[in-house]
């Protein structure tokens, strides 16, 4: 065989080994893009049964969830509900929110929520209907949840209505009470006589301050005493109610301390303030030792809001303080912490802080307690700066 056959044979070869290798190569690869494609099916429908899952549960949550949801985007567009907010507003998805619930506050609130990412409750009412709105934050969406408490607002109306109704009733007869008990005074004298209608008339007394509480406070709640606010120089809230109250501390033999920084004002309506500073220096008197002190303080607070700053008055006392476990009830209606049970009792009914709340939180303001019990307790609130 010549030089070129022997050529052309070798070539041969090596097309042919080249082929084969060349095949087995595809056939490796196609058998490896098999079993891929076998795994990525594998996985697609394990996704594929843990979305139904998922979606089988949320199905049985929201099966179960009385509230009506909304999920709205950045824009304030409805972009999905749940089986109670498609029942309250049917199939809104795409439109506005402000289209299916007129109001502003609701509105403001989501815009808020998005903004800072801050949970914001309001209350709203809707097609005779009463609902708490709880807005929660979800990166670029905001969830609305609606909770009709239209029920619960009816029998908390008649609740106030009915302590209002026995309130009333109680004034006049409380009031010849105490006309009697001072006409027997004027004819008994100063005999064991005297000093029964003497504890008669404190106890109508106790009772007609009672009245009168539970009568105010059902106003205040059922907003019917109206505020009038006014710029008004925090020394002329504070000192009247120093005055007043001043006598009271002096048969205690308690020092009043009193700073307030100069030149500030409150906005205020001053009857209101002077009455939350009645009911805490009030409390303070009573449950400071003896011979002790009180102090009231008024400053700018460190903390600053968006529209203004707030004044922060403090009225603390060095009695027998608060337990923890009653720091976050003692602005209850009708609580009356340990401390006060373990003096006896008697010293209030509970109400004066109850009060002092709602005239704080109409203000704007807000209002809280600290204590280290057997060191006193410090009762704190704020008034938007005038």
């Amino acid at each position: 065989m010549t030089w070129w056959g022997w050529s052309l044979l070798l070539l041969a070869g090596a097309l042919t080994a080249w082929f084969i290798w060349q095949a087995r190569e595809v056939a490796g690869r196609a058998a490896k893009a098999e079993q891929e494609a076998t795994r990525r099916e594998a996985e697609r429908a394990a996704l594929v049964a843990q979305v139904g899952a998922l979606r089988q549960r949320l199905a049985q949550v929201e099966a179960a969830t009385h509230d009506a949801l909304i999920v709205v985007d950045d824009a304030q567009h409805i972009t999905a509900l749940n089986y109670g907010g498609r029942a309250l507003f049917s199939d809104v998805v795409g439109r506005s929110l402000i289209e299916i619930v007129r109001d502003a506050d609701l509105r403001q609130a989501v815009a808020d929520t998005l903004a800072d990412h801050r949970r914001r409750t309001l209350t709203l009412t809707a097609a005779l209907r009463t609902y708490r709105v709880h807005v929660t934050d979800g990166g670029a969406t905001a969830t609305l949840a609606f909770q009709d408490v239209t029920d619960l607002h009816r029998l908390q109306r008649a609740r106030r209505d009915f302590v209002a109704n026995i309130s009333h009733e109680l004034r006049t007869p409380l009031t010849s009470l105490g006309l009697l008990c001072d006409a027997l005074l004027a004819t008994t004298g100063d005999g064991d006589n005297g000093e029964l209608v003497r504890t008669i008339s404190s106890e109508v007394g106790a009772l007609t301050t009672l009245v009168t509480d539970m009568l105010d406070l059902t106003q205040i709640e059922d907003g019917r005493l109206p505020l009038r606010l006014a710029p008004t120089q925090v020394t002329d809230l504070v000192e009247p109610v120093v005055s007043r109250l001043k006598p009271q501390a002096e048969q205690k033999g308690i020092a009043v301390m009193v700073e307030i920084e100069t030149g500030i004002q409150a906005l205020a309506d001053p009857e209101k303030a002077r009455r939350v500073l009645t009911n805490l220096l009030d409390n303070a008197f009573k449950y400071a030792y003896a011979n002790s002190q009180v102090r009231i303080t008024a400053q700018r607070s460190a903390e600053r809001r968006a529209d203004g700053g707030d004044i922060l008055f403090t009225v603390a006392d060095n009695g027998p303080g608060i337990a923890a476990a009653d720091l976050p009830r003692v602005f209850e209606r009708f609580f009356k912490a340990d401390r006060a049970r373990e003096r006896g009792g008697g010293v209030g009914a509970g109400l004066g802080l109850a009060i002092a709340r709602h005239l704080v939180e109409a203000h704007g303001g807000r209002i809280w307690a600290t204590s280290v019990e057997g060191q006193g307790a410090a009762f704190h609130f704020t008034l938007p700066e005038a």
